[in-house]
């Protein structure tokens, strides 16, 4: 039997991925789950540290380039609610910088993240 090592950061990523497939309904692989949560995990990190360049492909087919946020020094909007929204691990929510509006994506169309 061979002992396979991982990290704490995997073992998150792991989480997540298992996450993905309940919320899928067990439609997604875990190797497609893992890397949808590898990306869910590399935006969110940039979204709350600062501000986030990324790609995705828009519902009509077409590439959005989008500026967007969840650090609340980079935007200003009086919440409605203490309670939080339900989560969905398969949607990333973020402020979008441009449109300066709330704004969500499916991390299975996003096809790039800027370093």
């Amino acid at each position: 039997m061979e002992t396979i090592i991982v990290n704490s950061s995997e073992l998150s990523l792991l989480a997540e991925a298992r996450e993905i497939i309940n919320c899928s309904n067990g439609s997604i692989t875990l190797d497609h789950a893992f890397k949808l949560a590898k990306t869910r995990d590399t935006l969110l990190c940039k979204l709350r540290s600062g501000i986030a360049y990324f790609q995705f492909i828009k519902r009509d087919g077409s590439i959005r380039n989008a500026i967007g946020t969840l650090n609340p020094r980079n935007y200003q909007y009086e919440f409605k609610t203490e309670s939080a929204p339900n989560e969905n691990p398969l949607i990333v929510k973020y402020w979008d910088i441009e449109k300066k509006g709330w704004r969500s994506v499916k991390v299975e169309k996003i096809q790039s993240i800027a370093l």
